[in-house]
């Protein structure tokens, strides 16, 4: 009989513990071949943890080590000086430097980075190279400084900026730190001073003086100092002393203006006939950089026209401004002229000139119309009161008007004939009353400009001029079968150089395109989209007086063509810019047809026949 025992709590508590898996569950032992996957899963599991704590303490090491590696600063730089100056001013900039770190500060070096505009004239101690300083070493605590002395070429206003940039190297580590230092400087004055004085009240014709004086209120002497003056437009200008420093440009290069000194020039002219209200002279400085003007200062001086007693005009088709003219122009000048006052002008005469400084003005005179009037001496027509009698005495609200016309050639040749000249006009008289006060008066010139000679022609043939086929198919064009002829383009240009060359036009919906093409300079180009054929010249070949370009274009006649010419290419058109009076010329050339007057061996086979 077998015993049966009451079972043991404390047992089965540690049964439990041994053999229960993460559920709290016992395993069934009643097989032994349980798989070991949980056992295995814990191992992976502390493996990760355990290598994620490696990674942590890794990566912590590595940000530590790298603060570590990283000194707070060391050096400590400053740039002191004037953030706003005048150009021409001597100024100082002192960089200052310290070693607020615990340790040693070795290969110290300063490179100061200057604006090109900044003319360096001292500096303490001297620079070891360029604006370079290598100072050595800095123990902790010390300092020390590098001066600077100069003054700005600068325009007026501009801004400048000075940089200083260190190099060094701590005791406690074998690598080199930099450090930069900026200041912004405003340049928005300057040390030299302009002033023009002239008269408060002026006739025109009277010769008027205008003083203009360049002061430098600097400590520095001033070199590269131009005077620029800005003139009425009916301002004549006479003489100055000293004499400009360019022909044709009323400016001067001045000599060096010494720290304290001035310069001065002295300038002469008369206000034309045209003049009216208060007019005013512009007196510029600058400093010359290379070939850069910076500006610095101005100044001006006004100076009110009282109204004279003659009064006239030069008007030139319908303007009293310059003329940029194609050849075969017409200059229709007229010359209004009036006595406002309230006494006699006696005495009067006009002079006309067309002055070129050179060759002959391009004016036709055989073919000009209203200078019978007048006398013509070369290019000057003159008008008294030998040919006009109201001259003699001209009658206080009197007036009268002169009219001249003046055809230009449609070609003539650049070396017997200027493509550029001015027309002056000036007026005489021998007293106004009883007084007598012989006087000259101006009215304002008027520059004219011939635009280039530029030709456009366009023609097609069958045949070259030495009967050489340059066409194919039947000639007469046959209805049902196809001829192919070539289409020329001529431009001819021989004053000034041109830039931006195109001729171009669109062919019929009867014409169509081959592809065979080739051109002197440039490029023939079609597109089919707008079925536009060009031809393009960026720059007009140098030397060269003739360019031409070709293509072939092919037709296909039908029966309702018979009896009739065929349209070839439509009207076609040239354009280019004269680089001289930067004009934009434009020549239109007809449509070409089967006809081909040009082509001797060709003409009178255009017609389409069956």
């Amino acid at each position: 009989m077998t015993a049966h025992h009451p079972p043991n709590p404390d047992l089965a508590r540690e049964l439990k513990a041994i053999y229960a898996q993460d559920d709290g569950e016992l395993p069934d032992l009643s097989s032994l071949d349980q798989a070991p996957r949980r056992r295995w899963r814990r191992f992976l599991v502390r493996a990760v943890l355990f290598l994620g704590i490696i990674s942590a303490a890794a990566w912590g090491g590595f940000f530590l080590w790298r603060g570590l590696s990283t000194p707070a600063r060391i050096l400590a730089g400053t740039i002191e000086g004037s953030g706003s100056v005048r150009a021409g001013e001597e100024t100082t900039y002192t960089v200052r430097y310290r070693n607020e770190g615990d340790v040693p500060v070795a290969q110290l070096e300063l490179s100061l980075n200057l604006p090109s505009a900044f003319q360096v004239t001292k500096t303490t101690p001297a620079a070891d190279e360029g604006t370079t300083w290598r100072l050595g070493s800095l123990t902790p605590g010390s300092d020390g400084a590098v001066t600077v002395t100069g003054w700005f070429r600068a325009a007026v206003p501009s801004a400048q900026t000075l940089q200083a940039a260190f190099t060094y190297r701590p005791a406690n580590f074998s690598s080199d730190f930099q450090d930069f230092k900026s200041l912004p400087v405003s340049v928005d004055g300057s040390v030299l001073k302009a002033s023009v004085t002239g008269p408060e009240k002026a006739l025109p014709g009277d010769t008027v003086e205008y003083v203009l004086e360049v002061e430098n209120a600097g400590s520095v002497a001033l070199e590269g100092v131009r005077l620029l003056v800005a003139l009425p437009k009916d301002f004549h200008f006479l003489s100055s002393q000293p004499a400009p420093s360019r022909e044709g440009a009323v400016s001067w290069d001045l000599p060096p203006v010494a720290a304290g000194g001035n310069a001065t020039v002295t300038m002469k002219g008369s206000y034309t006939a045209s003049a009216e209200g208060t007019q005013a002279v512009e007196a510029r400085v600058m400093l010359v950089a290379d070939v850069v003007e910076l500006a610095q200062t101005a100044a001006s001086a006004r100076t009110d026209m009282l109204g004279g007693t003659l009064d006239f005009r030069l008007l030139v088709n319908g303007g009293e401004d310059d003329l940029t003219l194609d050849s075969g122009g017409v200059l229709r000048v007229s010359i209004p002229y009036g006595n406002r006052g309230s006494q006699t002008v006696n005495d009067v005469s006009f002079r006309l000139a067309a002055e070129t400084g050179g060759p002959a003005a391009p004016i036709d005179w055989e073919k000009a119309v209203g200078i019978a009037d007048g006398v013509r001496t070369g290019n000057v027509l003159i008008w008294d009161k030998t040919d006009l009698p109201d001259l003699a005495a001209l009658a206080p609200k009197s007036e009268g008007v002169i009219d001249v016309t003046l055809p230009m050639p449609a070609s003539f040749d650049p070396k017997t004939m200027s493509d550029r000249f001015t027309l002056t006009l000036t007026a005489a008289i021998k007293g106004v009353g009883s007084v007598v006060s012989p006087r000259t008066v101006s009215a304002t010139p008027l520059a004219v400009l011939v635009n280039s000679d530029l030709v456009a022609s366009a023609e097609a043939r069958y045949f070259t001029p030495t009967g050489e086929p340059v066409g194919r198919g039947p000639l007469p064009p046959k209805a049902g079968e196809t001829t192919a002829y070539r289409v020329y383009w001529t431009l001819e240009n021989r004053l000034h150089p041109l830039s931006d060359i195109r001729m171009s036009a669109t062919l019929p919906t009867d014409a169509g395109w081959i592809d065979q093409k080739d051109a002197a300079a440039g490029t023939v180009a079609f597109d089919e989209t707008t079925r536009t054929v060009s031809w393009t010249v960026p720059a007009w070949p140098e030397g060269t007086p003739i360019i031409q370009a070709w293509f072939d274009v092919v037709t296909a006649p039908s029966d309702a063509d018979v009896g009739s010419f065929l349209k070839l290419v439509n009207a076609a058109g040239a354009e280019a810019t004269d680089t001289l009076t930067k004009a934009r010329l434009s020549r239109a050339l007809p449509e070409i047809t089967s006809e081909l007057p040009t082509d001797e061996d060709a003409k009178g086979k255009g017609v389409v026949v069956e």
